[in-house]
């Protein structure tokens, strides 16, 4: 039948095979788990974009918001100050009408 020369062939074909479909197997799980690791980093890494880009807004909505309140605060003080100006010149216009008909006179 068979000799020791092809039993060890046989033998070592089966190893070689057993070999082959083990190292295939495992190759396939190590690229596997490396594809879900670059997914799961790619989606963090979308969430950090996104929770970086949504904070950038806050703070740009917060400068904003001071920058308006601020101006607001002026154009506050620039009202009082155009109203007491209008007052006194409405007053210094009295009194100019006033010294005017007391010249006349």
């Amino acid at each position: 039948m068979y000799g020791i020369n092809d039993k060890v062939f046989i033998a070592g074909l089966f190893i070689l095979f057993v070999t082959v479909v083990l190292g295939g197997v495992f190759s396939s799980q190590v690229a596997v788990l490396w594809i879900r690791n670059k997914r799961e980093e790619r989606r963090h890494d979308d969430r950090r974009r996104e929770k970086d880009k949504i904070d950038q807004f806050e703070k740009e909505r917060a400068a904003w918001y001071e920058l308006a309140k601020e101006q607001a605060t002026r154009i506050d003080r620039m009202s009082e100050e155009l109203t007491r100006l209008t007052r006194d010149y409405e007053n210094a216009k009295k009194l100019m009408k006033n010294v005017k008909v007391r010249e006349e006179k």
